[in-house]
């Protein structure tokens, strides 16, 4: 039996018609002892749940997890952490995980097996003896060529280009024995040897600087194609670590002409050097001569030079000298130590621990 319900204004959403006969035969809601509505146990299906069906703390998470690809999208930022510092952190884990593995390896190899490792991980600190090593390139030798006249006392007054396009414009239109040489160790040395750059330089710059052209025999001089040993004159010996150095020079009457230049003490191995029978000039420059430290042998004779013997031309290892006719004077300088064998002209430089056959006379 159907009754009518009065339209209430005060509550607009009561149901206008009761079927008393249906509501007596539907079950009233109940609760549990938890509290919750067994009616909504009944009519909720597992399957059936959608995303409104989820907890609020579940709605949240959601949100903010939706918020933080917005964010990494839009502004390149997790939240408050930038995409670079997410990166700077996956590689330094990435970094600790490699060092971590290496320290394990290392240990579990142990012996000589993990000495092996670590010397091959290691940048080696000289060539194997025989070992033939090139620079990396014509600048990194240009560099190191620099920094080794800066750090010598006798040559840090020579000052080079500071790049290949003013040292080649300078070399064309300059006549500096320095930086002709300097270009030519730059643009026609073809294999930048790290062995023997400096003493390749320190020829180089005799050449120019006495007017090699000019010698009476310079052919060998300036081949690219061959090493500075096999360049007529020089002769060269191998050092401790097996290296080769020129160990002799030997260019008398060869015509040569000019100064003696302070790159002449780049050739830290020698231990004979024969100018004499040419026309050198200027004055002895004691303290290039001195600084070679292995020679022995110093031969000037018959040449054209200016000033008084100087003293502090002897080296720790020299004990010949010849100066004969070579325009320089005063007193034999070294009679407190006398040499073993040595000559000069006994009228322009008196000596009074000499001998007849310390004395040359036309």
């Amino acid at each position: 039996m159907k009754t009518s319900t009065p339209y209430d204004p005060e509550n607009p959403f009561r149901a206008a018609v009761t079927n008393s006969a249906s509501t007596e035969n539907i079950p009233s809601p109940s609760r549990t002892s938890s509290g919750r509505n067994t009616m909504q146990d009944v009519s909720l299906d597992e399957g059936d749940k959608h995303e409104d069906d989820k907890l609020p703390d579940e709605q949240e998470v959601d949100e903010t997890i939706k918020k933080e690809f917005e964010d990494l999208a839009a502004t390149g930022k997790w939240g408050s952490v930038s995409r670079k510092e997410v990166i700077c952190v996956v590689a330094t884990v990435i970094l600790l995980l490699v060092g971590v593995t290496v320290a394990i390896v290392l240990l579990v190899g142990g012996g000589s097996d993990s000495s092996n490792m670590l010397a091959h991980s290691q940048a080696p600190t000289e060539a194997p003896t025989g070992l033939t090593v090139a620079f990396a390139s014509a600048m990194d030798e240009y560099t190191h060529l620099k920094k080794a006249l800066a750090l010598n006392v006798l040559t840090k007054e020579i000052h080079l280009p500071k790049n290949s396009s003013e040292l080649r414009a300078l070399s064309q239109y300059e006549d500096d024995p320095f930086v002709s040489a300097a270009a030519w160790i730059f643009f026609k040395d073809p294999d930048n040897l790290i062995e023997g750059s400096l003493e390749r330089f320190a020829l180089v710059s005799l050449y120019y600087a006495w007017n090699g052209d000019e010698w009476s025999d310079y052919q060998k001089w300036l081949n690219p194609q061959l090493h500075v040993c096999d360049w007529t004159g020089v002769t060269c010996g191998v050092d401790d670590a097996g290296s080769k150095l020129v160990t002799e020079l030997d260019l008398s009457n060869n015509n040569l002409a000019g100064t003696v230049p302070p790159t002449l003490a780049m050739l830290e191995g020698l231990t004979a050097l024969r100018l004499g029978d040419n026309h050198l000039t200027g004055r002895i420059e004691g303290e290039v001569f001195r600084s070679l430290e292995k020679l022995t042998l110093l031969e000037l004779q018959h040449n054209e030079f200016i000033g008084r013997l100087p003293k502090t031309m002897r080296g720790p290892s020299l004990e010949s000298l010849h100066v004969e006719f070579t325009g320089v004077y005063g007193t034999w300088p070294f009679c407190d130590n006398p040499m073993k064998n040595f000559t000069m002209d006994c009228g322009f430089v008196p000596c009074y621990c000499c001998d007849s056959s310390n004395c040359v006379t036309v």
